[in-house]
């Protein structure tokens, strides 16, 4: 009798030693929503630096809970060279100063712990110019809401086998994204 149920606390350890080990390795295969993003926010600078603009006029939006607000500048030789519209309390950037501030955002979106149930994927959209092929506009999208596989809750749904918890916008911490409504290029002066 002794034997037997060794032989069965033996044989249930190594069933849940092998499905958790199956579920770690299923875990990894997963490529997570803030990897993600930052694939997307990396591949879009990369076809900003690939422009080589260093010449132009940009308009930008910031969206912020209590409204939006507009940002134009004069940017010659990859510095801001004047302001012509400031509505909004951050200070206006160069557009890789955008890029670095939607980094930031990207960053910040992430779930603080392994409390956090759900997280937001993002896209960074760039549209092109018809002639030259230089970036138009660039906006910071919420492109998925995804099972945060680090959560404590899915880690205990997946052992119990019960179906995952269905994310929404409204279980994320979303960010107030800029968006760069139009880049015009300049002609040097120099």
């Amino acid at each position: 009798m002794g034997r037997s149920l060794f032989q069965g606390v033996a044989l249930v350890a190594l069933t849940l030693g092998l499905v958790l080990g199956a579920v770690a390795v299923a875990h990894r295969e997963r490529e997570m929503p803030l990897d993600r993003s930052l694939r997307n926010w990396a591949a879009a600078r990369a076809r900003w630096d690939q422009a080589g603009l260093l010449d132009y006029r940009v308009l930008v939006q910031w969206a912020h809970v209590t409204g939006r607000c507009l940002q134009e500048i004069d940017v010659m030789a990859g510095r801001i060279a004047a302001i012509l519209r400031n509505e909004c309390e951050a200070a206006p950037m160069t557009v890789p100063g955008y890029f670095d501030h939607i980094h930031q955002q990207i960053l910040g979106s992430r779930c603080p712990d392994s409390a956090c149930k759900c997280a937001v994927v993002y896209r960074v959209e760039m549209t092109y110019a018809a002639i030259g092929g230089h970036p138009r506009t660039i906006q910071l999208t919420a492109d998925s809401y995804e099972i945060n596989t680090d959560s404590d809750d899915y880690w205990q749904r997946e052992t119990l086998g019960l179906a995952p918890v269905e994310c929404t916008a409204a279980m994320v911490f979303a960010t107030s994204p800029v968006t760069i409504l139009d880049i015009t290029p300049r002609s040097s002066t120099r």
